[in-house]
């Protein structure tokens, strides 16, 4: 490699010179990486005789327009063998052995990369939709030759020793752009911890090596990019929220999170999925749905008057859908953070709609918390699995006998993304690749304030100074009582 980090073209060949069988034949059976050193295991095919190679000046390369060209690889998670257009197993081999193609190793392109360039991304905290298309976007627009480098496990990737480092990276190449659009979560892997009250020195050590940190966050995993903006106030520090909670505030204001959309309706397809069936059994039945702060989610999924309901009796594909929501909103009601109220209303509301309609869904947040009772903390004062709460409440004071219950959580969290998180995304995305490409230091954040549309308009820049969990149902421009008590929310004052 010369002094200015390009790569001469033969210095790059199989780890131990020429490409031989044995590498044909490891490249083979690349599910037995696992036997192979960490930095081994992620392994590139390049090509590096495509017409833009060619153009390259003296026929040399950084490490990023390498990475433009890769034609296989393994997935994120290991799990799958990545390859371009136009090539399979056997074109590989051949490349490989008559030189149009090169092997590395994820270990070879590591060691050859001027990290002033690259940068990480973290993507801790409660996963989300979205977020793929974002790191997608963001690493497709850098330019300059920066690329982008996924932490695995956000946090407790990012705590480790020095030396380990690099065994938890993930190279973002051409492939991996492509293959990140449209996937659900996060392709890094998260991880519940704030990785300055880990192992801060070596948190600080492992970011101080490249020369920008992205990524996204909740309320609390935000904080950490806060933290990074102080320590290193000439870095470039830019992130975006994501939380299915939908609860981010950002410097006091209310904005959108990825994941959110995605969520509702999720969520929504399955609360009027039970509502059908339950009312074909004459039941009550009780869901409990993610919403530690905030009831927005558990409102806007089980509302009998939803934001997206044009948008559905649009679609020829969502008309059983909209019957459902039609028919059996009337029989959901719904029991939020904001408005607390006893258990024993609750039970009498229960009944007085089982005998009016013949059915009743009570879909009730996380942090929903009756009032005349003592919380049971768990975490952020909450009460422990309160859906089973509510269930013994109704079957007490109602004399229901049989109340069923469902938990609708996790599986919103691993959905496929919604055509509107996918664009908030990759909007997300570009707009951070351009601060970074503008070198602009500092704290930022990405975002769409509520209210604003992703799909007609493009998001703001601020900066990344307080985050809380204060976009809830009590923000009173969007959600005034007469709102909630006609979109379905019980409460007692």
């Amino acid at each position: 490699m010369s002094d200015d980090g390009v790569i001469s073209f033969p210095e790059i060949g199989g780890p131990d010179g020429p490409v031989t069988e044995d590498v044909l034949r490891v490249f083979g059976s690349m599910g037995q990486r696992d036997e192979l050193p960490l930095l081994e295991q992620q392994r590139f095919v390049v090509h590096m005789l495509s017409a833009e190679v060619g153009k390259q000046v003296d026929g040399v390369m950084s490490v990023a327009d390498i990475c433009r060209h890769v034609v296989e690889r393994v997935s994120a998670t290991g799990g799958r063998i990545l390859r371009a257009d136009g090539y399979d197993e056997d074109c590989i081999q051949v490349g490989l052995h008559d030189g149009s193609l090169r092997y590395l190793t994820q270990g070879d392109l590591l060691k050859l990369m001027d990290r002033t360039k690259a940068g990480i991304s973290v993507t801790g905290g409660g996963d989300s939709a979205g977020i793929a298309d974002c790191l997608a976007a963001l690493a497709e627009n850098l330019d300059g030759g920066r690329m982008l480098l996924g932490v695995k496990n956000a946090a407790s990737g990012l705590v480790v020793p020095c030396a380990n480092f690099d065994d938890g990276l993930i190279i973002v190449d051409n492939l991996l752009i492509e293959d990140l659009r449209g996937q659900a979560s996060t392709p890094f892997g998260s991880a519940r911890m704030h990785a300055m009250n880990g192992d801060r020195d070596n948190t600080l050590r492992n970011i101080d090596k490249f020369g920008f940190l992205s990524g996204t966050g909740g309320n609390g995993q935000l904080g950490l990019f806060i933290e990074v903006s102080k320590e290193f106030p000439d870095r470039v520090v830019v992130s975006t929220p994501k939380t299915i909670d939908g609860d981010v505030c950002i410097n006091g204001e209310p904005v959108q999170a990825l994941g959110f959309d995605t969520a509702l309706k999720d969520y929504q397809r399955s609360i009027f999925n039970i509502a059908q069936s339950v009312f074909s059994h004459r039941e009550v039945t009780v869901v409990e749905v993610f919403g530690r702060s905030s009831g927005r989610l558990a409102f806007e999924a089980a509302r009998h008057d939803p934001r997206n309901f044009c948008e559905l009796k649009g679609n020829p594909d969502e008309k059983d859908l909209v019957r459902k929501i039609e028919e059996f909103g009337v029989t959901v009601m719904i029991l939020v953070p904001e408005k607390p109220t006893s258990l024993k209303d609750i039970a009498d509301e229960v009944a007085k709609r089982k005998r009016k309609f013949g059915s009743c869904v009570v879909v009730v947040a996380e942090g929903f918390v009756p009032t005349g009772l003592v919380d049971d903390v768990n975490g952020g004062g909450m009460i422990k699995n309160v859906g089973k709460l509510v269930m013994e409440a109704i079957k007490d004071f109602a004399g229901i006998e049989k109340v069923k219950r469902a938990s609708q959580s996790y599986e919103a969290r691993g959905a496929t993304p919604s055509h509107y998180d996918q664009i908030m995304g990759a909007k997300c995305g570009k707009a951070m690749a351009g601060l970074i490409n503008g070198g602009v230091a500092g704290g930022k954040v990405v975002v769409y304030p509520e209210g604003v549309d992703p799909l007609t308009q493009e998001p703001l820049v601020m900066d990344l100074k307080e985050v809380s969990d204060k976009n809830t149902l009590r923000n009173a421009k969007l959600y005034s009582d007469d709102v909630l008590r006609k979109g379905g929310v019980f409460w007692k004052n």
